[in-house]
């Protein structure tokens, strides 16, 4: 009751009760807490559908890469003809970025499941120490593959068989480049030719191509299927393969060798002692490798783990351990045992004499090393190991490392093997590294530290209630409680004053409890507080200064990374999701700039000492309404069709959709390009084609033609009666523009990565139309890559350029950082275009694959944009030629290029990746050039090349969104600043009621002090 009044004993009661309740609780908590919160983490990891640790095991949350070194056989030819020890050479690496998914998940009841693992590789050109077009030479393994499967046969079959190699084919080495030895693949004669064999007794080829990792990048149908123990029900056989490709046994090792055990490295069984060696098994090796316990421990972004690595005794064959001897295949037993250190894959690999072990043969026997020369053991860059948080049984580190081997062995029958020596060749390394992350580790470190918060916890209120209750003995034995001297005072003057009454302790709470309600109603405030006692004040007062300052100290220590953690949760794209809705529409004005040039003197075409002069119309703006369609979810990826709806404004434009606009006729230029390729005579003819059906030198038309409305041209309309595969032309209708006017698929699909599980990749454009190439350009540039321009990542880097990708273009564009701004408060990063957006490799040799064969590589500044053009002769640059050679308007005229007006920019807010302002344009131009067979172009006087039309795009952030980004990035500030206040509020509130307190200041203290 808020006007009771508290006497000594009541005192005593809360002081020696709460005293007691913390202590107990606290030593519960010491006790028991530990196991308890222990046993609910483990509670927790065991996968199900639902769990916490399906999101992290269907789809890693951390990057995975993949490092391929290959061994380039460098005397190759000398080794047969001048009889030279061989020697090889490791090249690489050749990163890959490694996202891994569990497809077909199965759920069955023993507490299994089953799945297929879809392994993607996307090249990472950065981490590379070696390009993708390397030339490498190799040993060819089907040819020695073959040769080796016939060693033991009749002379007479050998003979056979080495004519038909011979005659197919057959190399004891080939050369091709890194891309094709792993994942492009190469066609290869001698495949082809086994493909044609009808012989049940040779091993089936399906494919005439050869890759390392033919057909594997993107497939979930390799190395699976899996079945692994969840841990349901049994926590300590979780993670245990069960079974493969449906089966227990791989069938290739005898005995306990060959039994399937240890973990895919996806999950490890938790809390295993740190003593015991990890067991994981490889799908391509068709084997398991043991990892021993090291006794190092190393730390992990704040996480200790241990050390376990492969030993001498890894890739043992029974020299070392007799229990290993049923890695060397039966029928090689007993005496012909492969030494220490590699393990025969032959049994994995259908006999071909392949080897499996530490890169460089580090522990093996010399007898593998001294066979070449290029092998160089080095500890700390070859081994293999994993580092492991036993305790939850996540790997904090990992470097596998392993090398694969081709023995090779002279043959007296067979060309190719004649005269060599027998020797270990490499053929490559395979290095998987991977690192929790930031993120994860975050998520590590609070399961791990939840047993020692408890601990803590139980510390401090076992320690807060023997204070308690030492303070209550000390006031006890001091008797100095509030109000206990007047309260003895009274108690002797009543005992005085009735000395036949016995004192009471009911009698003196009566008392004390009249006085009070007494002063209470006397009393003229209204407040209930003014009728409290002394105690429930400070009890009010001090707890609500304590929660207060609690609240502060959280506020302004942990909310920034709470907040920090809750923004990044709230970013990844899916339906619903906060950005959802800003990213299906477009979220901010968008308005497409489009700029036409007019040809003011095509009569002087033929001119001399009259140049071609260009004059820019427009702008004609229209105002652009973007929107997906179709969304497919598959997280996570998402794929859409973008339709775009295109309104003119005329009143912020420059000009009108009826101005008459003169341009080349480029449908002539194009089959005067085209015949160029041709012979003389097919050449008369395209001649006499374009004077008879409507060639010309020039063009009229209106802008609102040009460019959505179209015309109908008449060499087009007979073009395209001629349904010729050299000429795609289906329309006779054209516009630059034309019939994309609110149209989906004018674009084609795209997909997208939501960010899902790793916000790196957040608006990371996949797929193209279903391809991840785009098929106009080879290597690196008909990748596709960058962003669509409406998702980007967050936490981006200053020396990582962003990427747009161009549908209209096929390829992407890179744009540099180049300053930090503060933009209306908030600081931002401004990417620019350089002289290396548009480079061809005059800059930069990584762009040269813009240059195709058979078509003149532009210079620097402009690209071909023939291949998404029907190979026409169009270029691409920056308006007006800005950042281009100075030959492109030499033989022009009114072309102005400016720095502040024709580069592209991108202002961007780094820390979540949200454009505050963009501004990108391109130009398209032709060429026109004399040519002499062709009538309407052969006393042309400047070969030149003419602007068409430049497209720009301009977008801004609005008001709100720009004032709901700076509340983002701002929200941790905020937190911590208002904790700050809340713990100065606190300290305020505590300090005066310590004030009060002394000062015996409280409210009816003066009149009741002595009553308690």
């Amino acid at each position: 009751m808020c006007c009771s009044c508290c006497g000594v004993t009541q005192q005593k009661v809360w002081v020696f009760g709460l005293g007691t309740l913390f202590a107990v609780c606290g030593l519960l908590a010491i006790i028991c807490g530990p196991s308890f919160l222990d046993s609910m983490v483990m509670k927790a990891l065991p996968l199900t559908p639902t769990s916490k640790t399906f999101e992290k095991w269907e789809e890693l949350p951390i990057p995975v890469y993949i490092y391929m070194y290959l061994w380039n056989w460098t005397n190759a030819a000398d080794v047969q003809a001048y009889k030279v020890k061989p020697t090889f050479e490791q090249l690489g690496p050749y990163v890959y970025r490694e996202e891994r998914k569990k497809m077909d998940i199965e759920w069955h009841d023993n507490g299994t499941v089953t799945y297929n693992p879809r392994r993607t590789w996307f090249w990472d050109e950065e981490l590379s120490g070696g390009k993708q077009t390397d030339l490498i030479t190799v040993p060819h393994l089907p040819s020695l593959a073959a040769s080796s499967q016939m060693r033991n046969s009749p002379a007479l079959l050998k003979i056979m068989f080495n004519q038909a190699l011979n005659a197919n084919g057959g190399h004891l080495f080939v050369t091709h480049t890194a891309a094709e030895w792993l994942f492009d693949s190469f066609y290869d004669e001698f495949l082809h030719y086994a493909m044609t064999l009808n012989n049940p007794l040779a091993p089936t080829v399906e494919d005439d191509h050869f890759a390392w990792f033919l057909h594997r990048n993107g497939s979930k149908d390799f190395e699976g299927p899996f079945t692994v123990h969840t841990g349901v029900g049994d926590i300590k056989e979780m993670g245990e393969i069960k079974f493969w490709k449906g089966q227990n046994h791989t069938g290739w090792y005898d005995g306990e060798c060959g039994r399937l055990n240890g973990s895919t490295t996806d999950l490890f069984v938790p809390d295993e002692p740190k003593e015991k060696a990890l067991t994981i098994f490889i799908p391509d090796t068709c084997r398991i490798i043991n990892l021993e316990f090291t006794g190092q421990k190393e730390t992990i972004q704040g996480i200790e783990g241990w050390k376990y690595e492969i030993t001498p005794n890894t890739f043992d064959n029974g020299q070392i351990n007799g229990n290993a001897k049923c890695w060397c295949p039966l029928e090689r037993q007993p005496d012909n045992c492969p030494a220490t250190g590699a393990t025969d894959l032959g049994p994995c690999a259908e006999g071909v004499p392949m080897y499996l072990s530490a890169d460089h043969f580090m522990y093996a026997d010399e007898s593998y090393s001294n066979t070449i020369n290029g092998f160089h053991p080095n500890y700390d860059q070859n081994n293999f190991y994993i580092i492991m948080n036993r305790k939850l049984g996540v790997p904090l580190k990992v470097n596998a490392n392993v090398m694969v081997t081709l023995y090779i062995e002279s043959d007296d029958v067979i060309d190719i093997l004649k005269g060599l020596p027998s020797f270990y060749a490499p053929l490559f390394t395979t290095s998987s590294r991977a690192e929790v992350n930031e993120a994860l580790a975050s998520e590590l470190k609070l399961a791990l530290s939840l047993p020692a918060i408890g601990r803590y916890v139980g510390v401090g209120l076992l320690c807060l209630g023997c204070i308690l209750i030492a303070v209550g003995l000390l006031l006890t034995i001091k008797r100095k409680w509030y109000g206990q001297s007047e309260s003895d005072r009274l108690a002797l003057k009543d005992n005085e004053e009735r000395p036949n009454e016995p004192d009471t302790e009911a009698n003196e709470v009566d008392r004390n409890l009249y006085k009070c309600r007494t002063s209470c109603k006397n009393r003229s405030e209204a407040m209930c507080c003014s009728c409290c006692s002394v105690r429930q004040q400070k009890i009010w007062v001090f707890t609500l200064g304590g929660l207060i300052l609690v609240l502060g100290i959280f506020l302004s220590s942990a909310w920034p990374a709470v907040s920090r953690q809750w923004i990044r949760s709230i970013l990844p794209l899916a339906p619903n999701s906060f950005i959802y809705k800003r990213w299906v529409t477009t979220p901010m004005p968008l308005y497409s700039t489009i700029y036409l040039f007019n040809w003011t003197n095509p009569q002087d075409l033929n001119t001399e000492g009259v140049k071609p002069n260009f004059e820019q119309l427009g702008p004609y703006t229209f105002s652009e309404f973007k929107v997906k369609e179709d969304l497919l979810w598959d997280q996570p990826e998402v794929t859409y069709f973008g339709k775009r709806t295109w309104h003119f404004l005329p009143e912020k434009s420059n000009g009108s959709l009826e101005d008459l606009v003169v341009a080349p006729h480029f449908p002539s230029l194009t089959a005067a390009f085209y015949s160029r390729r041709l012979r003389r005579t097919l050449r008369k003819v395209m001649n006499f084609a374009l004077n008879r059906e409507g060639g010309a030198t020039h063009m009229t038309h209106t802008a609102g033609q040009w460019l959505f409305d179209g015309y109908y041209d008449h060499l087009l309309d007979f073009v395209e009666q001629l349904h010729s595969p050299l000429f795609p032309v289906n329309s006779n209708t054209f516009g630059w523009f034309y019939e994309r006017n609110n149209s989906k698929t004018a674009e084609g699909n795209f997909t997208v990565h939501t960010g899902r599980g790793d916000l790196s990749r957040m608006g990371d454009l996949l797929l193209w139309n279903g391809q991840n190439t785009t098929g106009y350009y080879p290597g690196e540039c008909g990748k596709v890559n960058g962003s669509t321009g409406e998702l980007w990542s967050p936490d981006r880097q200053w020396n990582q350029p962003t990427s747009i990708f161009l549908p209209d273009a096929a390829r992407y564009l890179n744009l540099f950082p180049t300053e930090n701004l503060t933009v209306g408060g908030i600081a931002v990063w401004r990417y620019e275009s350089t002289n290396l957006t548009l480079d061809n490799g005059q800059l930069s040799p990584d762009t040269k694959c813009f240059c195709l064969k058979n078509r003149e590589c532009p210079r620097n500044g402009v690209l071909d944009y023939g291949p998404p053009a029907f190979n026409g002769p169009f270029y691409m640059s920056h308006p007006h030629f800005y950042l281009t050679d100075e030959m492109y308007r030499e033989n022009t005229t009114g072309l102005q290029p400016q720095e502040t007006k024709h580069g592209m920019f991108v202002i961007m807010e780094p820390t979540l990746g949200i454009p505050l302002s963009l501004r990108g344009q391109l130009m398209i131009s032709t060429v026109v050039v004399r040519d002499e067979a062709i009538d309407l172009f052969k006393d042309v006087a400047y070969d030149h090349y003419a602007p068409l039309f430049t497209m720009q795009i301009h977008a801004e952030l609005d008001e709100g969104l720009t004032s709901l980004l700076k509340l983002a990035l701002n929200v941790a500030t905020i937190g911590m600043f208002t904790g700050i206040g809340l713990i100065l509020l606190g300290l305020s509130v505590i300090l005066l009621s310590l004030f009060l307190t002394r000062n015996h200041k409280w409210c009816n203290e003066q009149k009741t002090e002595g009553y308690h």
